[in-house]
């Protein structure tokens, strides 16, 4: 298995980081919910997620980790 070149890894996390956009309802009224992720190169766990996301977005609803990225919902 060969190494990734700086400009895969660039670009791999350019996809990553695109932020999601998606319509939800609550209670009785459509909020928008976007979702931004970004690459974490040493660890990713949920307490270190939800740490980053409460800090990055005031409206915060949720945060996940997957694989090495911490992916933050919150209202747009």
């Amino acid at each position: 298995m060969g190494k990734l070149s700086l400009t895969s890894m660039f670009s791999l996390f350019l996809i990553m980081s695109v932020v999601l956009m998606m319509r939800i309802e609550v209670d009785g009224q459509k909020t928008e919910v976007c979702e931004d992720s970004w690459l974490r190169l040493k660890s990713c766990g949920g307490v270190i997620c939800y740490k980053e996301c409460v800090k990055k977005w005031p409206t915060f609803i949720s945060a996940r980790c997957t694989f090495l990225n911490c992916v933050c919902a919150y209202a747009c």
